[in-house]
């Protein structure tokens, strides 16, 4: 019965999905007709085709409600009674049957939300097809058509555990296998001997699991933003396209002097950027070496032990780095590339978002900007200017759609490291209060902290610059154009009211106001783990 189970469900939301694809196919297929008719009369099927897979979905989804709540909510019982059981009783011969059970149970909740998130993830590709197509090349009954079906498809489509939640597990993108030799030198000489060896007190415990935790967010983001790294080169295209038109000599020359100031700004702040990330590696580097050897020169007591300021609170592996000078001086040694390669990962990986992030927020400028001088384009001109101004647009959100898949997952470790860096940092601070250990444990706040707020910063940029293209359609005459413009115009702002922007694991949008909230949490974090201390 299980199995049957399983089987109608899975086969029901694959045959949905499918559908979805055909229609979506179909939708781009569209613009390889050259005769209007012909395009109207196949834009007429597909507008039944696609109202037909809308009902299959919510009959399919009114239909599965219920057995999916059940599913989750014993899937969840599941899990908590067994690992309650594994902890008491622990693992024996006579529990591999509860282990199968798990395993079953788990595959099964697994692969149904695989099959939700592949359904829903088709029901946007559908959407940013009806709006990528050439729909401004319409007579107005058809684009009124086209603007129905736009509104249709930005419902949300799927399944759903009765209301309540959503069964939806996003998908990884195929993995590249680039970045394994920096990868492979970070957990040789940071994640292995900080796992292996362990630590000498709870407080030396607590300081190596915060900076492991604060090096995983750079070596790891990178290597997630490696498995992306052909959306990532299809938008770096996308946007050197974009930056080509704005310098075609019949558009205003303000859109030029525009993109040339923020390249100029991006520039300038990188460098700056740069030179402060390695004057910080520098002093990260070379601040615990002057402190120690400074203690050496300074004693007078040559029987006295002399602490030994470590840059990584670690073994390495069987160097005596916290009794011996030579071996100390063999430690520091080995430090050098690996803080540098450190700062460098981090660096590349802040500057490629920060970068990128930028640019798709001026290009949403760049749109704005015309929109705001179609008043001044010729009547006879003006309808050409205006199906150019929708073509780009179109090319701006999908690359905005490519910056997004390519950081999001990014983006949701960082703000989980984040959090656990600043809690476990200030707790170490608040435990041992402040020493000479403290001043690399200081600038680990300073940069997570700089590049969380930054991400957050210009998160918020991205989705303001989203929402002034909507404005500059409000704010020009549109109200003195011809019925076809105004048409045009009315489903231009529809789209450009949807929010844009970056999310952090699709979870929540990467915003200023998501930057203070997470400060929140931090400190209610800190305030519990101090009582315990």
């Amino acid at each position: 019965m299980n199995n049957i189970k399983i089987l109608t469900v899975s086969c029901s939301v694959e045959y949905c999905t499918k559908l979805m694809c055909i229609v979506t196919e179909a939708i781009r297929q569209l613009d390889a007709l050259s005769s209007n008719d012909d395009l109207a009369r196949e834009l007429r099927k597909v507008v039944t085709m696609h109202k037909r897979v809308l009902i299959c979905s919510r009959l399919l989804d009114e239909s599965l409600r219920p057995l999916l709540l059940v599913q989750w909510i014993l899937c969840i019982v599941i899990w908590s009674v067994t690992l309650v059981y594994f902890d008491y009783s622990g693992v024996h011969m006579k529990s591999f049957s509860i282990i199968i059970m798990f395993l079953l149970g788990t595959a099964e909740m697994l692969s149904y939300c695989i099959l939700g998130t592949r359904l829903t993830g088709q029901a946007e590709q559908l959407e940013r097809a009806i709006y990528a197509s050439r729909w401004y090349n319409l007579p107005s009954k058809e684009q009124r058509n086209v603007q129905i079906m736009l509104n249709r498809a930005q419902t949300r489509v799927g399944i759903r555990g009765y209301k309540f939640v959503n069964v939806n597990l996003e998908e990884f993108a195929a993995m590249r296998f680039r970045f394994y030799l920096i990868f492979s030198y970070f957990c040789l000489l940071v994640v292995l001997p900080k796992v292996l060896f362990g630590y000498p007190d709870l407080e030396i415990a607590v300081r190596g699991t915060a900076e492991l935790m604060f090096e995983s967010n750079a070596f790891f983001g990178m290597l997630m933003f490696s498995f992306q790294r052909d959306n990532y080169e299809r938008m770096v295209h996308q946007l050197q396209d974009l930056a080509k038109q704005v310098f075609d000599h019949r558009l205003p020359a303000e859109l030029g002097h525009y993109l040339v100031a923020v390249n100029k700004r991006v520039d300038r702040s990188s460098k700056i950027y740069c030179c402060c990330h390695l004057s910080l590696a520098t002093f990260f580097w070379f601040m615990p070496i002057y402190t120690t050897y400074s203690a050496y020169f300074a004693a007078t007591n040559g029987s006295e032990p002399i602490e030994h300021v470590l840059h990584l609170e670690e073994e390495l592996y069987w160097l005596r780095s916290r009794t011996s000078i030579v071996h100390y001086t063999i430690y520091a040694a080995i430090m050098w590339p690996t803080i540098y390669t450190l700062g460098f990962t981090g660096g590349t990986k802040l500057l490629t978002i920060f970068s990128n992030v930028r640019y798709c927020s001026a290009m949403l400028r760049l749109v704005a900007l015309r929109v705001h001088h179609l008043d001044k384009v010729r009547r006879e001109d003006a309808d050409k200017e205006l199906n150019q101004i929708i073509a780009m647009h179109q090319r701006v959100l999908d690359c905005v759609f490519l910056l997004e898949t390519t950081f999001r997952w990014v983006f949701f470790v960082q703000f989980i490291q984040c959090t656990m860096i600043w809690c476990s940092l200030i707790l170490y601070i608040a435990v041992t209060g402040f020493s000479s250990t403290v001043a690399n444990v200081c600038v680990q706040i300073i940069l997570i902290t700089v590049e969380t707020y930054g991400y957050c910063y210009f998160g918020t940029d991205l989705t303001t610059e989203s929402f002034s293209v909507a404005l500059a359609v409000y704010d020009s005459n549109w109200y003195a154009f011809s019925n076809p413009m105004r048409h045009k115009l009315r489903l231009l702002l529809q789209r450009a009211q949807k929010p844009v922007g970056i999310t952090a694991g699709k979870f929540r949008f990467v915003s200023v106001a998501q930057f203070g909230k997470m400060l929140k949490t931090s400190y209610s974090v800190y305030v519990v783990l101090k009582e315990q201390f």
